[in-house]
């Protein structure tokens, strides 16, 4: 819930989006929690029904079954987490009818920098520690 409450404040005090509740994808044990996040996004903030959701859904099963690495080793870690990210802003540019490419690849390629740090810093204090 930490990093939901880091993406909306980064959100909505800076010019970025951040999508740090994908960080969560990288363990079981928080899918639950992505899907209660996917139901605060979908009805409460954005009331878009189901598309956030359905998109947590795929990254998922995506990562359950397709993307079922050791995610002890940074450069999968990292590797991973790209591909969730790219994943996670193409598949809801798709959900809501946003199929202009130019405008996908700016908000890949504006957040991609942040992304990555925070993905560094995620890896060295908990993924690490374990």
């Amino acid at each position: 819930m930490i990093l939901f409450l880091l993406d909306f404040l980064v959100y909505n005090f800076t010019s970025y989006n951040t999508y740090f509740i994908l960080l969560n994808l990288m363990e079981k044990k928080y899918y639950k929690k992505l899907f209660f996040i996917g139901v605060i996004l979908d009805f409460i903030i954005l009331k878009t029904y189901f598309k956030n959701l359905l998109v947590i859904f795929i990254l998922i099963v995506i990562n359950k079954y397709l993307l079922n690495f050791n995610k002890k080793n940074i450069v999968v870690f990292l590797a991973i987490n790209i591909i969730n990210y790219q994943l996670f802003i193409v598949l809801s540019s798709i959900m809501n009818c946003n199929l202009s490419f130019l405008e996908i690849n700016s908000i890949i390629v504006n957040n991609y920098l942040m992304h990555f740090i925070i993905s560094v810093i995620y890896y060295y204090k908990f993924i690490n520690d374990k």
